[in-house]
């Protein structure tokens, strides 16, 4: 199987060697397929599902130190027992990477863990929405509420394409 692999390739590469001049218009055509398919495929995001999980990311002013926003993450979580009565569980994490790469001292995270979907009144979009709200008095940094993706591709976590 491998030899007969090798001698198709050589015969492709002889064959392609012979009428190079077909490169760039074969180069041309690729382009203008991947453009117009590009455009003809819809693209959808995946509808949010209730997952019972929502994070506040936080980012502090430039230079903020560990002591500030230790207790700017405190301020936070206190904030979030209050708003969310629905939490089973709040997790808050100041300066998440250690000062290193991918965060810094000035960065933090709060993560809630809601009840069950059955055990409370309110959705977690319902919840997320009150908490962009709400969050917006607490001045001392930027707070982005963010829900858990539906779809998630491995560890990292991007679009839910």
């Amino acid at each position: 199987a491998f030899r007969a692999l090798a001698t198709g390739y050589a015969r492709a590469l002889d064959w392609t060697m012979e009428r190079r001049w077909l490169a760039l218009p074969l180069i041309a055509v690729c382009t203008i397929l991947i453009v117009v398919l590009f455009q003809a495929l819809p693209a959808e995001l995946a509808p949010l599902e209730d997952r019972g999980v929502i994070r506040l990311n936080v980012k502090g002013p430039e230079g903020a130190t560990f002591a500030y926003m230790d207790a700017f993450m405190d301020e936070a979580s206190t904030h979030v027992a209050r708003e969310v009565p629905e939490a089973a569980q709040i997790v808050s994490v100041t300066s998440p990477s250690g000062g290193g790469s991918g965060g810094g001292v000035n960065s933090g995270f709060v993560r809630i863990r809601q009840r069950p979907a059955h055990e409370r009144e309110r959705t977690q979009m319902q919840i997320a929405a009150g908490l962009g709200a709400s969050t917006r008095a607490l001045t001392g940094a930027q707070i982005f509420v963010t829900q858990e993706p539906t779809i998630a591709v491995g560890r990292r976590r991007g679009l839910p394409l």
